[in-house]
């Protein structure tokens, strides 16, 4: 993991004061859990920290992403639209990865629930535990192609986004 020492908190309170200057009043900033996130095949990890500005505290995007323009360890969490919060790492390759376990976390709760609806549909029940009763063995063929099309029905519909990380947006400094 990368040593951020005191510089992430900084910047953290740099941000603070310039929401607090642009809403013209006080603020509160919810830290969320830590996630350790690691590169394919590597054994090394490092952690992104997150945090919240709450709903009631609404500011435009575009706003936010000008106030951690500078801020080299703070950037504008993507995936939530409903609230403003915020992803600290320095490396392009954490960020992307952050993203990435998002993204496949997402398709593999709907591929859980497409194969409890087939568990269903076999007679197994439609509670969470009709999987375990579920005694039909996917090929890796049929696995892919449900998984693919999971993950392309959650596309075309909008639930499923893939974030691209710029490299040149993260941590030029």
């Amino acid at each position: 993991m990368h040593y951020y020492g005191y510089e992430w908190e900084k910047q953290v309170s740099i941000l603070a004061s310039r929401i607090t200057l642009h809403l013209q009043k006080e603020v509160e900033l919810r830290f969320c859990n830590t996630a350790q996130v690691r590169q394919p095949g590597e054994k090394d990890s490092e952690y992104v920290y997150g945090f919240i500005l709450p709903q009631r505290f609404d500011i435009e995007k575009s706003v936010l992403a000008d106030m951690v323009k500078d801020l080299k360890c703070i950037h504008v969490n993507k995936r939530y639209s409903y609230e403003n919060a915020f992803i600290v790492c320095r490396e392009p390759w954490v960020l992307q990865e952050w993203y990435n376990m998002h993204y496949q976390g997402t398709i593999a709760t709907e591929f859980l629930d497409k194969l409890r609806e087939m568990a269903k549909d076999a007679g197994y029940g439609s509670s969470r535990y009709a999987l375990n009763k579920f005694d039909r063995t996917l090929s890796e063929e049929e696995y892919d192609s449900i998984r693919d099309k999971v993950e392309h029905d959650m596309l075309a519909e909008g639930i499923l986004v893939k974030h691209l990380v710029d490299e040149e947006e993260v941590c030029n400094g």
